[in-house]
């Protein structure tokens, strides 16, 4: 992570963006930066290739490797750079 220097980033470079305790973190294929911008924020400045699959998550779409159901209903999504997360019902598509 990088803390002292602000780091410019493709969309296409993103693979997941989540809010862990409390910070926003952006992932890329083989790194991890924080962002001082909301998750609202960044999903409305971003493409129509990420999509958002929880209250703290959103996806690079492109980078799906696979959608797995989990016992409570839930899918599990797994990303091309080993990241994964749960879509919540109130995400899935109608």
């Amino acid at each position: 992570m990088q803390e002292d220097r602000i780091i410019i980033l493709k969309q296409e470079d993103i693979y997941l963006i989540r809010v862990e305790g409390g910070k926003t973190m952006i992932y890329t294929s083989d790194a991890c930066y924080q962002s001082k911008k909301r998750l609202y924020e960044i999903y409305q400045s971003v493409d129509k290739t990420f999509m958002q699959i929880s209250k703290q998550t959103i996806i690079h779409f492109t980078y799906l490797q696979s959608v797995e159901t989990s016992w409570s209903g839930t899918f599990l999504i797994k990303l091309k750079n080993h990241q994964f997360d749960y879509v919540s019902r109130k995400y899935l598509p109608a």
